[in-house]
C-alpha cells in the first residue's frame, strides 16, 4: 500500500520524504577524485612574461606625459610669481609715480634692490617694516638675517637652487648670503659707466647718484626699466609696455648651460660694483655690440667667469637670464603681462625688449 502512495506522489515530494529518512540518493554517473579536483585555466609563464613587457611599454610611454603635465603646473606657478612681481611693481609705481630703483645706490644706506621695494605690495609688509628699507646698508639692522628670509614668490619651482646664495652673497667676499631669487630685474642694453667722483663720466658703479643730473645720467647708461640710481616711469618707456620687458628669470644651476647661480631678491651691499656687492645679482646688463647676451646663454668653455665689472664680455653670460623650462625662459612685461621666450628668440628683437624708447620696431616674439 505504501509503495503505491508514494509512486503516486510527484517526485519532488517523493524527494523530501527519502531525505528525511536519510536515503536521498544521486542519480547520475558518479564523479571521481581525479574529476572533482581538477585545476582551473591559468597563465603559462610566456603569457605573463608578455603582460609585463605590455605593461612596461605603457608605464615607458605614460612617465614622459607625467613629467610634462609636472613641468606645466611648475611653469604655470613660476608664471603666477611672475605676474605677483609685475602687480607689486605696478602698484608701487602708482605709488610712487615711477618703478622703483633697480638698486639704490649710494656708499652709506644704498644696495637696497628692487626686490626689496616691492614687499610692501606683496604682502610682505611686516617683512619691509623689519628692513627697515632704506635707512641702512642692507648688511646693518638685521638686514644680513632678515636678507636670508626665503620667499616663495622669488623662487622657481622649476629650479632647485640653495635657499642661500653664497655663490652670489650681499657682500662680495661672501659674508652674508642673502636668500635666493630666481627673477632678474632689466637693466637694459646700454653701458654701465656714470658719474665718477670728480664728477665726470668713467667710472662703473653707482655710488655716485648725489653727483649733479646723476639720474639722467643713469638713465641714459641704462636703456632697462630697472635700473641703478634711478627709477623708470611708464611714461618713459616709449617703445611700448608690452614690448618692454620688465623682470625675467635666473636659474641657479644647469647640466646643458651652465651655472648662472641665479641672484638675491635683497639687495648688494652699498650697491657698487668694485666695492661689496654686484648689481650683477639684481639685475642684467649687456651690451648689444657684444652680440654674447641670450637667453640660456652657455659658459665660455664651460667655466663660471665672474668679475667686477658686468660690461665684460667674458661676463656676460654669466649674468644672462635663463631657466630650466624647455627651451628658454619667462619675463614679465612693463604692462604686467606675462610670456616666454625661446631661447631662439631673434638676437635684435631680444636687444629691442631689452630697451624702454630706442624706437625700433619690434619684430614677433
Amino acid at each position: 500500500m505504501n509503495t503505491i502512495l508514494q509512486s503516486a506522489l510527484p517526485t519532488d515530494r517523493r524527494a523530501d520524504r527519502t531525505r528525511h529518512a536519510g536515503h536521498l540518493s544521486v542519480s547520475g554517473p558518479q564523479l571521481g577524485p581525479a574529476a572533482r579536483f581538477r585545476s582551473l585555466p591559468g597563465f603559462t609563464l610566456i603569457e605573463l612574461l608578455v603582460v609585463i613587457a605590455i605593461i612596461g611599454v605603457l608605464v615607458g610611454l605614460l612617465l614622459p606625459a607625467v613629467q610634462s603635465a609636472r613641468e606645466a603646473a611648475r611653469r604655470m606657478s613660476c608664471g603666477n610669481n611672475l605676474k605677483q612681481m609685475g602687480l607689486g611693481l605696478a602698484s608701487y609705481h602708482d605709488a610712487h609715480s615711477s618703478f622703483p630703483k633697480g638698486v639704490l645706490c649710494g656708499a652709506s644706506i644704498g644696495g637696497w634692490g628692487w626686490g626689496s621695494y616691492i614687499l610692501p605690495f606683496c604682502e610682505e609688509q611686516a617683512l619691509a617694516d623689519a628692513l627697515e628699507i632704506g635707512a641702512a646698508s642692507p648688511i646693518n639692522k638685521g638686514g644680513a638675517s632678515l636678507g636670508g628670509t626665503s620667499l616663495s614668490m622669488f623662487r622657481c619651482p622649476s629650479d632647485a637652487p640653495p635657499p642661500l646664495n653664497d655663490k652670489r652673497p650681499i657682500f662680495r667676499t661672501g659674508n652674508p648670503a642673502g636668500a635666493t631669487s630666481n627673477y632678474i630685474g632689466n637693466a637694459g642694453s646700454g653701458l654701465t659707466l656714470v658719474f665718477s667722483a670728480g664728477g665726470t663720466v668713467g667710472a662703473v658703479g653707482c655710488n655716485y647718484e648725489w653727483q649733479p643730473g646723476a639720474g639722467a645720467e643713469m638713465k641714459k647708461r641704462h636703456t632697462g626699466t630697472l635700473i641703478p640710481g634711478d627709477g623708470v616711469a611708464i611714461r618713459e618707456i616709449t617703445d611700448g609696455t608690452s614690448k618692454t620687458l620688465l623682470v625675467g628669470e635666473r636659474d641657479f644651476s644647469s647640466s646643458t648651460h651652465g651655472d648662472h647661480h641665479a641672484g638675491i631678491w635683497m639687495g648688494s651691499h652699498t650697491g657698487t660694483l668694485f666695492v661689496g656687492g654686484r648689481v650683477n645679482d639684481l639685475l642684467t646688463y649687456f651690451k648689444e655690440s657684444d652680440g654674447i647676451m641670450t637667453i640660456n646663454a652657455g659658459m665660455p668653455g664651460g667655466a663660471n667667469t665672474v668679475t667686477t665689472d658686468p660690461s665684460t664680455p667674458a661676463d656676460e653670460p654669466y649674468d644672462a637670464w635663463s631657466s630650466q623650462h624647455p627651451g628658454g625662459a619667462q619675463f614679465v612685461l612693463s604692462d604686467g603681462s606675462v610670456k616666454f621666450l625661446l631661447e631662439t628668440i631673434n638676437t635684435n628683437t631680444f636687444a629691442d625688449l631689452c630697451t624702454r624708447a630706442d624706437g625700433d620696431v619690434v619684430g614677433e616674439f
